[in-house]
């Protein structure tokens, strides 16, 4: 009998990305997977990126425009909120997806009904380097897994992977702006009992730098990722997890931010960590609030979170990751206090 294939979403978030969207777009028209809808969200550019969309793709591409840059997080919001699929792809402008991406996911989706994420192999533009996701991503704290049998993780790839409207209103904070925001899905996706899927039978490749690389302002980005990670360990973890885990934490901070201030000298992005810190202690009403809500959301606990990469060979963690190597091994002296 003929099976009508669900309906698949695919989010393209775009800032003065006009040069990449050609081979970004044509390589989502390209897919052996249908029906998709294509959804382009673009965040006020101003170097005809509309102009260039409308002229070439027109009546094949959805398009939703800003008069300003909303963020990586508000725009990826939007576009999922505008979406018709059951599964939502969120995807960057510099991606270019390989043609049985979307009916590789789709056959996952199927096997793995719990999936709250599935992402894929990603490879960077020389092609030499390949990365799946993550095993920790917590307070910068990060182990990145390059073992192409690892299926499940803390964090998929960010350059595109879909999210199941069925386990979600929207998948990112808002606040957020951008970083941060895959730990913060990765985080709420394992806690809501959910899993983070790789994809092994497919893959996409970068272009290269994308939205995020036309930031003019490094100093502000440095701090976004500095206060959205320290939001996302106080919002999703208990109390008793996050007092066994400040040991760790304030050796990372002091080895990590103080030695790298002493070896780069770069005190404005010193500053900007520390102005991250003010932000949590001068809005201590807004993180309880977030934190509630987050809580709320919680179906199983905190263990979740650290099971596979306390279970990992720790050599399985890159050589010069110092730092997450001593994270597993406190991990697993406070693993059964969690």
């Amino acid at each position: 009998m003929f099976m009508i294939k669900p309906l698949f979403s695919i989010s393209i978030l775009n800032w003065n990305g006009k040069h990449l969207l050609k081979k970004c777009i044509e390589s989502v028209l390209k897919q052996t997977y249908k029906p998709i809808e294509i959804i382009l969200v673009d965040n006020g550019s101003t170097d005809g990126s509309i102009e260039f969309v409308k002229k070439y793709f027109e009546k094949k591409v959805k398009i939703v425009q800003f008069n300003k840059n909303i963020g990586y997080s508000k725009g990826h919001n939007m576009g999922f909120e505008k979406s018709r699929g059951k599964w939502v792809a969120l995807m960057s402008n510099d991606v270019i997806l390989d043609k049985n991406w979307v009916s590789a996911v789709m056959q996952t989706a199927q096997k793995e009904p719990d999936a709250g994420v599935i992402g894929s192999l990603g490879y960077f533009k020389n092609l030499s380097e390949s990365v799946n996701g993550n095993y920790m991503d917590i307070l910068g704290i990060v182990a990145p897994c390059n073992n192409k049998q690892v299926t499940s993780l803390m964090t998929v790839a960010g350059g595109v992977f879909a999210v199941n409207k069925k386990y979600f209103d929207k998948p990112y904070d808002e606040d957020y702006f951008i970083y941060g925001d895959e730990g913060f899905l990765g985080m709420r996706t394992l806690l809501k009992n959910k899993k983070n899927i790789v994809c092994l039978k497919t893959n996409y490749k970068f272009q290269g730098t994308g939205s995020e690389g036309t930031a003019k302002l490094k100093e502000k980005t440095v701090f976004l990722s500095e206060r959205n990670n320290i939001l996302n360990f106080l919002r999703f973890l208990n109390i008793k997890t996050i007092i066994l885990l400040l040991p760790i934490i304030a050796i990372h901070y002091i080895t990590s931010r103080i030695l790298n201030l002493i070896l780069t000298g770069k005190w404005n992005y010193f500053q900007w960590r520390i102005n991250a810190w003010v932000w949590i202690l001068t809005n201590i009403t807004q993180i309880l609030e977030k934190r509630r809500q987050s809580q709320s959301e919680k179906r199983t606990g905190d263990k979740k979170l650290f099971e596979l990469f306390i279970s990992i060979s720790p050599n399985e963690i890159k050589h010069h990751n110092i730092m997450a190597k001593l994270f597993q091994k406190y991990l697993k002296l406070i693993y059964p206090l969690i």
